[in-house]
C-alpha cells in the first residue's frame, strides 16, 4: 500500500479520468440531468465532500468552498480545517473513536475496510495530532490505486451528477442519510453508476402542471360589510368557520385604530390592528351584480377586534404602517390553530433608515394573547431587510412545505424597490426588492418577542438603483435594466396565495401594476423637485397621487409563479431573481375596469379554499378609491 503522509500539490492531484467531468448514459437509458464541466477548484472540493462526508456536495456548499479555494490560490490545505468543522460531522461521526473514524473514510471512498498497515499509520497520526481527519481523508483519496481507482472515479462521477441536477433545478437535495446511501451503493461496476443515476433521478419531486388563468371559472362576487371599508388588505380562508361551512378572516381598517375605532395618528397611544370574520354568501354575477351596491353583503360573524395586542403601535409611535396580512394555521405542538398577522411599514426609510425591522406577530384564533413582533430571517443580514416583508401572508400545503421548503408552511412578501442608502451599488440584493418577494418561514409552537424566524428566500429582485426605477428612469423609451421586466416604484402587490387542485398549481400575486416611473414630475403641475425639464408628457398624474413617485396608467394584475421553479431556488440551484411569472392575468370580471387604460382603485387580499377549489380576490376602491373605498370579494373556481 502507498501511504501518503502529506497533502500533494494541487496541480498533481487534479489528473482524474475524463469520465469524472462528463457522464454519458448507457445506450438505451436517459438521464434526467446533464453533467456539466467542473473547474479544478470545484472538482477538488467535490473530492473533499466525498472523502470526508461520504456524500455529494450541495450546490451552495460547492460554490462557497470553491470560491474559498480559488481565493487561497488553490491550496486546499488552507481551508481544509474549516471545511471539516460542522454540525453534520458532530452529528454523524462525533461518537466514533479514532479507529472507527479512519475505517469510515475507507468505506466512504472505496466501500471497504482499510488494510492493517494503512489503518495503523493513519490512526497513529490522528492520535498524535500530526494529521487531522480532513487531511487524512484527502491523503487516502490521493493515494488511490489498483482496484480502488474505479470505485473512487465512479463515486466522484455520481457526485458531479448530483450537483448538476441540483443546479439545473431537477432535484432537491435529499436527507443526508439518503445521499450517503446512494454513494455507498456505487462500486467498481459501471452498472452501479447507472443505479445511482436512477436513484438521483428518482429524487425529482413530481412536477406540477402549471395552473393557467383559463383554468379559473368565475362564480360571482359579494360585498364585505362597511367595517372593512379602507381595509381588506389581508384575507385568509378558514374551513372550520361558520359552523363548518367555511368563512373568511379579513383585516379591517388598513391602519391602526384606537379603542373607539378611530384612526391613529402620530404620537397616539392605545392603537391596535384589527380583523374580523365573515360568512361567505352565494356570489352573484350578471345584471343583478353590475354594481357594487347591488351585490349580496357578507354577514359579520366576529369582530372587528384587535389581534396584535397593541404590539404594532408600541413598536412605531409614528404609526406609518398598514395592517396588511393575515393567516390562520395549525401549529405543530399546539391543539388550537394560531393567527398570524403582518404589517407593511409604508415609509421604512424615514422611520428606520437602512436598518431592518420586524413585520410579524401572532395570536390565538380570537386575536387574544398576541406575541411578537418577529423578524423574518436574521436581522443583521440585509437580504432579509423588513422592506421585503409583510404586505401579504399565506400558507402553503404541508406536502409542498415538506418537499421544497424544509417544512416551512408560511410565506410573506412585499415589493418595495428602495436600495440601502449607504451604498446602493455595493449589494443590490440588500434592502428592498424591485419586484414582489416570497420568503418562507415555519409556524412554531413558541417564539420569544423579537425572535428571528428561520426564513428561506424563494423570490426577490435586486434593487438595481438607479439603472432600474431610479427617478424618471425609462421615460421617452430609455433602456432600463431590471430583473423584473417593467418594474415601477409605484407597483403595489397586495395579496398572494398558493392555488391548485392537486395536479395544477401556482403561487398567485395580486396587485396594482404601474406603467411609468415618474418622480415628482407632472407637465400640468410644475414642481421644482422634478429632475427633468420640461416635465415629460407621460408623467401626468392619472390618479389623486401625492408628491414623489407616481406611475400611471395603472392596471390590476395577477402574476402566476411556477412552484417548481421556486422550489429550485429553495434548493439553492437558482437565484431568487431568476424566477419570473409565467403568466399575467387581468381579470375582466372586476367591477372597476380601466378607463383610457387606467384604473386608480387598488386590490387587496387573496385566499384559497382547498376543499372547495375556490379562489377569493379582493377588489378595493368601490364607491371611490379616495372616498368610501369599499371592498368586494370576487370568487373563481377550479373545475
Amino acid at each position: 500500500m502507498a501511504v501518503h503522509t502529506d497533502l500533494k500539490p494541487v496541480a498533481l492531484i487534479w489528473m482524474l479520468p475524463a469520465i469524472l467531468l462528463s457522464f454519458m448514459p448507457a445506450a438505451g437509458s436517459a438521464a434526467l440531468c446533464t453533467t456539466r464541466d467542473f473547474s479544478a477548484a470545484e472538482q477538488r472540493v467535490t473530492e473533499a465532500y466525498v472523502a470526508y462526508y461520504g456524500r455529494p456536495a450541495d450546490a451552495a456548499g460547492l460554490a462557497y468552498w470553491a470560491d474559498r479555494l480559488g481565493a487561497d490560490g488553490g491550496d486546499l490545505a488552507s481551508i481544509i480545517d474549516a471545511f471539516g468543522v460542522s454540525a453534520e460531522f458532530d452529528d454523524r461521526f462525533g461518537r466514533l473513536d479514532h479507529t472507527q473514524l479512519v475505517t469510515n473514510l475507507y468505506q466512504q471512498l472505496f466501500g471497504r475496510d482499510p488494510d492493517p498497515a494503512g489503518l495503523a499509520f493513519y490512526t497513529g497520526e490522528l492520535v498524535a495530532g500530526r494529521m487531522g481527519l480532513q487531511t487524512i481523508a484527502l491523503n487516502i483519496l490521493d493515494g488511490t490505486q489498483g482496484d480502488d481507482v474505479p470505485v473512487r472515479d465512479h463515486r466522484l462521477q455520481v457526485a458531479n451528477y448530483v450537483v448538476s441536477c441540483l443546479e439545473q433545478g431537477h432535484v432537491v437535495y435529499p436527507p443526508i442519510d439518503t445521499a450517503v446511501a446512494i454513494m455507498a451503493d456505487v462500486d467498481a461496476e459501471s452498472s452501479s453508476v447507472e443505479r445511482a443515476i436512477a436513484a438521483v433521478d428518482a429524487l425529482a419531486p413530481p412536477t406540477s402542471a402549471r395552473l393557467q388563468p383559463e383554468d379559473l371559472v368565475y362564480q360571482g362576487a359579494f360585498r364585505l360589510p362597511d367595517s372593512f371599508d379602507w381595509g381588506a388588505r389581508g384575507m385568509s380562508y378558514t374551513p372550520a368557520g361558520d359552523s363548518g361551512s367555511g368563512s373568511l378572516l379579513v383585516t379591517a381598517f388598513q391602519g391602526l385604530v384606537n379603542a373607539t375605532g378611530e384612526p391613529c395618528w402620530e404620537g397616539m397611544t392605545g392603537c391596535e390592528a384589527r380583523f374580523g370574520e365573515v360568512a361567505i354568501p352565494a356570489p352573484e354575477r350578471g345584471a343583478s351584480a353590475s354594481t357594487w351596491e347591488t351585490l349580496p353583503v357578507a354577514s359579520l360573524l366576529f369582530g372587528p377586534t384587535a389581534f396584535d395586542g397593541g404590539l404594532v403601535g408600541r413598536a412605531d409611535d409614528e404609526h406609518y404602517v398598514f395592517v396588511a396580512g393575515i393567516e390562520q394555521i395549525a401549529v405543530p405542538g399546539l391543539s388550537d390553530r394560531m393567527l398570524y398577522g403582518s404589517l407593511n411599514q409604508w415609509y421604512p426609510e424615514g422611520v428606520f433608515g437602512d436598518a431592518s425591522f420586524p413585520t410579524l406577530w401572532r395570536s390565538d384564533e380570537n386575536g387574544a394573547n398576541a406575541e411578537g413582533l418577529f423578524h423574518v430571517g436574521p436581522s443583521a443580514d440585509p437580504i432579509y431587510n423588513g422592506r421585503k416583508m409583510g404586505e401579504y401572508l399565506f400558507a402553503v400545503p404541508q406536502w409542498y412545505a415538506d418537499a421544497a421548503l424544509g417544512g416551512r408552511r408560511l410565506i410573506t412578501g412585499r415589493a418595495r424597490g428602495t436600495p440601502l442608502q449607504a451604498d446602493p451599488a455595493a449589494n443590490p440584493a440588500a434592502g428592498g426588492s424591485q419586484g414582489p418577494t416570497l420568503f418562507a418561514f415555519p409556524a412554531e409552537a413558541s417564539a420569544p418577542a423579537g425572535a428571528e424566524l428561520d426564513a428561506l428566500p424563494l423570490l426577490y429582485y435586486r434593487a438595481r438603483y438607479p439603472d432600474c426605477a431610479g427617478p424618471d428612469i425609462g421615460l421617452g423609451g430609455q433602456v432600463v435594466s431590471c430583473d423584473f421586466p417593467g418594474y415601477s416604484m409605484s407597483d403595489d402587490w397586495t395579496g398572494a396565495g398558493f392555488v391548485g387542485d392537486g395536479s395544477r398549481h401556482a403561487i398567485l400575486i395580486l396587485g396594482l401594476k404601474a406603467s411609468t416611473n415618474c418622480y415628482y414630475c407632472d407637465p400640468t403641475e410644475p414642481d421644482p423637485e422634478c429632475p427633468v425639464s420640461p416635465a415629460p408628457e407621460e408623467c401626468r398624474r392619472w390618479c389623486n397621487e401625492s408628491r414623489g413617485y407616481h406611475g400611471g396608467p395603472y392596471r390590476r394584475q395577477v402574476l402566476f409563479y411556477d412552484i417548481d421553479e421556486l422550489a429550485a431556488v429553495a434548493a439553492g440551484s437558482r437565484e431568487p431573481w431568476s424566477v419570473l411569472p409565467y403568466a399575467t392575468w387581468e381579470p375582466n370580471e372586476l367591477l372597476l375596469q380601466p378607463v383610457d387604460g387606467n384604473v386608480c382603485a387598488g386590490a387587496g387580499g387573496v385566499a384559497f379554499d382547498t376543499d372547495g377549489q375556490r379562489l377569493f380576490l379582493v377588489e378595493r376602491g368601490l364607491g371611490g378609491y379616495d372616498n368610501i373605498n369599499a371592498a368586494v370579494v370576487h370568487v373563481w373556481r377550479i373545475p
